[in-house]
Parts: C-alpha cells; structure tokens; sequence
C-alpha cells in the first residue's frame, strides 16, 4: 500500500508541474497594452496648456506669444493668443507610431520634446516673420522651443 502511495503522489506531482508550466505569463483577460500613440494623444488631450516660455534660436520670446494657450482633442485643436504659428482652431494628427511628431494644419511640423502629465515642450523651425498691427511681431522666424505647462 505504501507503494501504491508513494506513486499516486509521484504522478500527481508530475502533473501538477506539467500543468504550472504551461501556464503563460500573458493575461489576456487584463487591459490591452497602451501604444505611444495613446499615451502621448491622453498626454496632450487631457486638458489645456498655457505658454510658460518661447525660446526662438535660444533667446527669449516669451512676451510675444503672452497668453497663449492650447487645448488638444482628438484630431482638432483650439488656441488663444496664437498668433500666426497656432490658428484659433485647427487640425493634426501623429506623423508617426512613435509620437514624436505632430503635423499641425496639414504643414507645420511640431515636434514634441518632452511631455509629462503637467509640462509640454515642443519645437519647430518657423520660416516666417509677420507683423500685427502698430508694427508688433505676431511671429518671428528661426527654431522655436515652446514650454507649456498645467
């Protein structure tokens, strides 16, 4: 008797690895992976930015996009204070799966530097100089870093 015992528990812990093993770490019960894509796009439409700092080839521009600020959804987006590089309103999209790059209005490519939950920091080479009214500068042309916050 003491054989056959021996052997169940042999058996049953032969299978009891075989079934362990075959168990696979993927859960394909939990939430999908979130691409770049998604986690950039729930980055940026979270809620609005506001201008923090506009650096045009490493010198301050801040004043002159004073007040700016964006709000991103999905394929669209609004501005304030703009000036000639942001319309009131407008569209873009992802140039990439990597998210690295924006295209704003179909033309002006943005890239995206850094993002975090409450900070933005993008560039752009902006080939233009246009005046506003009384002669103040709406844009200026050159490579702009612009820093926006929460």
């Amino acid at each position: 008797m003491n054989r056959y015992i021996k052997l169940a528990l042999t058996i049953s812990l032969v299978a009891l690895i075989g079934v362990l093993s075959g168990c696979d770490d993927d859960d394909s019960s939990g939430p999908a992976a979130t691409t770049e894509v998604d986690r950039v796009f729930g980055l940026l439409s979270s809620s609005g930015w506001s201008v923090s700092e506009v650096l045009v080839d490493d010198l301050d521009f801040s004043s002159t996009y004073s007040g700016l600020s964006i709000n991103f959804q999905e394929g669209t987006y609004t501005s304030v204070n703009g000036g000639a590089i942001f319309g009131a309103s407008g569209t873009w999209n992802f140039t990439s799966s990597s998210a690295e790059q924006i295209l704003i209005d179909g033309e002006t490519e943005i890239d995206i530097l850094e993002i975090s939950e409450n900070s933005l920091v993008v560039g752009l080479t902006w080939n233009q100089n246009t005046l506003g009214t009384g002669g103040r500068t709406s844009s200026v042309s050159g490579n702009h870093v612009f820093t926006f916050t929460r």
